[in-house]
């Protein structure tokens, strides 16, 4: 069975009503869910990966595209997952699609999967394309390629590049955008876990929105 129908039909089979509401009004009602939790979900995807098998990699653009525009939003977070379990982001070009992604039904929930798991992971492999590339989405009108520029380094930990952080920051300490905001805070505050004194310094001269600020400085 193709694996995109057996994942689907899952879904449908445990639709769980109970849940669906307030799944869906945490999410501003902006996708539709099955009603089934983080726990169950990871559970039905490994039952298909069993069922079906895992798929080949050469077959995960067309599944992406497909999953990412399914009705539910579980499916959503599977294809994703599925591509991290696949090392997708090792492949070349596999920042197109995760652009796509980001651009597609777009909120912080899969966003923020895409930004620190998947480009994140891009970027390791193919670091020659980073600058100019997070240099151009940090450009960009779409409110999401910007926050994906500055939370793709929040794994990095000893590896982040904290001069071009500032950087992709900078640029936007003066806007009004809520997820701008608190990304720029948790991009900062996630780097001083592992080097505070430089974090606390451009904190200190850099006049950052009230939210950036309270983030950025949460856990000292």
């Amino acid at each position: 069975m193709n694996f995109v129908v057996a994942l689907t039909e899952k879904f449908k089979q445990n639709e769980n009503p109970e849940n669906i509401a307030d799944m869906e009004r945490y999410m501003k009602n902006l996708f539709h869910f099955a009603g089934v939790k983080s726990v169950e979900r990871k559970t039905l995807l490994k039952a298909t990966y069993q069922e079906v098998g895992v798929p080949d990699i050469t077959e995960l653009p067309t599944i992406t595209e497909q999953l990412w525009q399914a009705e539910y939003r579980e499916l959503h977070y599977c294809c994703q997952e599925l591509l991290e379990k696949k090392k997708y982001f090792k492949e070349h070009n596999a920042i197109v699609l995760f652009k796509w992604m980001i651009e597609t039904n777009s909120w912080w929930d899969t966003v923020d999967f895409i930004a620190a798991k998947l480009v994140g992971g891009y970027f390791k492999f193919h670091p020659e394309e980073e600058k100019e590339m997070m240099l151009s989405w940090n450009q960009s009108s779409n409110m999401w390629l910007v926050r994906t520029t500055l939370l793709y380094q929040l794994k990095y930990k000893q590896a982040t590049d904290f001069d071009f952080l500032k950087m992709l920051i900078l640029p936007h300490i003066e806007s009004n955008e809520f997820f701008i905001q608190k990304a720029i805070g948790w991009a900062l505050r996630e780097y001083a876990k592992t080097n505070s004194q430089p974090v606390l310094e451009f904190v200190k001269q850099t006049s950052l929105k009230p939210l950036s600020h309270r983030e950025a400085l949460k856990h000292f």
